[in-house]
């Protein structure tokens, strides 16, 4: 029987940083199917305690696509595909094929039906790495924070919606959590607003986005995040009007290339923090 202590050891960077549009989340887990990440009402990444199968889950057309056999698998798996991208570094097309096929030969390895559908979520990331959707070069671009000294960032639009905007401006959310640390907007609002345990301790949200015809979380929610000191707005439309217990700053960025813009503003603002006390 897989325990919600098993879950939380085999959900390591790697595994985080697959290319699963949703949040991974923390325990306790449901039972007797753990959901260990969730994108909104769209799929979910789920776990079956009794055999340990990994699978994501198509929540609107209830398809189901394998992710992994077991929990150590995913692990191995998570390994090779962190692997595999960093070996797109400055590939060219030829080489992106050599890094797919190779990701593929060890994925069938581990387990001989993982590429059985072409639309299954493995058969799309080898795919994706080959066709150079997905690589290491783009997140070149984006400065990189201390992780003990990075600020939580609460963006307000679901983890679905971003996909979309990271996707218009040539990135995506693997490159994107590597270097900046945000959560995305899940009910209920008020519990992401508080932060998360991580390995420097709880992490308090410190920022918070916004983008145009966006959700705008309400001073009951904000309540819940002290430590908060600035908003960010995305887009062309005005911002909106966060109502806090304490003034914060507020700056609006362009809406070309906001996101790599926003990735260095947080760098900038907070790169010279002295790391919390221990």
């Amino acid at each position: 029987m897989v325990t919600d202590i098993d879950l939380a050891e085999a959900l390591t960077p790697n595994v985080r940083s697959l290319p699963y549009p949703g949040r991974w989340l923390d325990a306790p887990y449901d039972k007797p199917v753990a959901v260990i990440a969730r994108d909104h009402h769209f799929s979910e990444v789920r776990v079956d305690r009794r055999s340990g199968a990994v699978t994501v889950v198509d929540l609107d057309a209830e398809q189901v696509s394998p992710l992994a056999p077991t929990l150590p698998a995913l692990v191995r798996l998570a390994d090779a595909y962190a692997t595999a991208l960093a070996a797109t570094r400055g590939a060219d097309d030829d080489q992106l094929e050599l890094v797919a096929d190779q990701l593929r030969e060890e994925l069938l390895a581990i387990d001989s039906t993982l590429l059985d559908d072409e639309d299954g979520f493995w058969a799309v990331a080898a795919e994706d790495l080959e066709l150079g959707l997905v690589g290491a070069d783009e997140h070149a671009a984006i400065a990189m924070t201390t992780p003990a000294l990075a600020p939580l960032v609460f963006i307000a639009a679901s983890q679905a919606r971003l996909n979309q905007l990271l996707m218009a401006e040539g990135l995506n959310l693997i490159g994107y959590t590597e270097h900046l640390s945000f959560d995305t907007w899940q009910d209920p609002v008020a519990v992401t607003l508080r932060g998360r345990d991580g390995a420097h301790g709880h992490r308090k949200v410190e920022v918070v986005v916004t983008i145009d015809d966006g959700d705008v979380p309400t001073s009951t929610d904000l309540a819940n995040a002290p430590a908060l000191s600035l908003h960010v707005h995305l887009g062309s439309e005005p911002a909106p009007t966060l109502i806090t217990n304490s003034p914060i700053e507020q700056v609006a960025l362009p809406q070309q290339g906001q996101f790599l813009a926003l990735a260095n503003l947080i760098e900038t603002r907070f790169r010279s923090a002295e790391p919390p006390e221990r």
